[in-house]
């Protein structure tokens, strides 16, 4: 029998309660362990999360529910190699901040929260500088996650999406080696259908290790084996 929610309170009761596997479904198929009953689903703030986080637990909120980030050791890896590769261009030409996976990023007026494994944040978004506390509003020029084993296809998608539709231009979403396969990165852009620009997520590119990563119009003249995000040596 399914896991029910107990609701919090008389109005929240009028609802059919939520199921831990409704819920892991709808944020897009992740496994149910990785979204917070408490609060209750729906009703989580800005305040919590910033609690948890504070005590050292790395949470979204998504739609007033706290989600857990997925982490590994070969995952932060190679983000940090992802930003060390955009900060030395970045600081050489003086365009803008390169943030870590605890750079939280307001979404939709600060309703919804996430963070980029790495993010860059380019200085026309923040002429003046970025504010001294709290979180950049808006969603980073680039974006990129690195894919965990705890992660979905669907939880990527729908991360692009919201990314896009607050003013990203470039996502790329990197899926590390595996037994099954060697690793990939899928680039996208905020392309709709008629191939104008848009919210909508564009078909996407793969790279594989033989390709080189490039900064597309968001950084023009960058361009980095993508075998170098990935190891030593490359």
């Amino acid at each position: 029998m399914p896991e029910l929610l107990d609701p919090p309170s008389v109005a929240d009761a009028a609802r059919r309660p939520f199921t831990v596997a409704e819920l892991a479904e709808r944020f897009g198929s992740l496994p149910a362990w990785r979204v917070r009953t408490k609060p209750y689903p729906g009703t989580a703030t800005r305040e919590d999360a910033e609690r948890l986080r504070d005590a050292g637990d790395l949470c979204e909120l998504v739609d007033g529910t706290l989600i857990e980030k997925t982490v590994s050791y070969v995952t932060s890896v190679i983000a940090i190699r992802v930003a060390w590769l955009l900060m030395d261009f970045v600081e050489r030409h003086d365009l803008g901040w390169v943030g870590g996976s605890d750079g939280y990023v307001d979404l939709y007026g600060g309703t919804l929260q996430r963070a980029p494994d790495v993010s860059l944040v380019l200085d026309e978004q923040y002429p003046d500088g970025l504010p001294r506390r709290g979180y950049v509003e808006g969603a980073p020029a680039l974006c990129v996650e690195v894919v965990s084993p705890d992660n979905t296809r669907p939880e990527m998608a729908r991360k692009r999406r919201e990314y896009f539709e607050n003013g990203c231009r470039l996502c790329w979403t990197i899926y590390p080696a595996t037994d099954d396969g060697p690793a990939t990165c899928e680039v996208h852009t905020p392309l709709t259908d008629d191939g104008g620009t848009g919210p909508e997520d564009g078909a996407g590119t793969v790279l594989t290790e033989a390709d080189d990563l490039t900064g597309g119009a968001v950084l023009p003249g960058f361009a980095v084996p993508f075998a170098k995000a990935l190891r030593r040596g490359a």
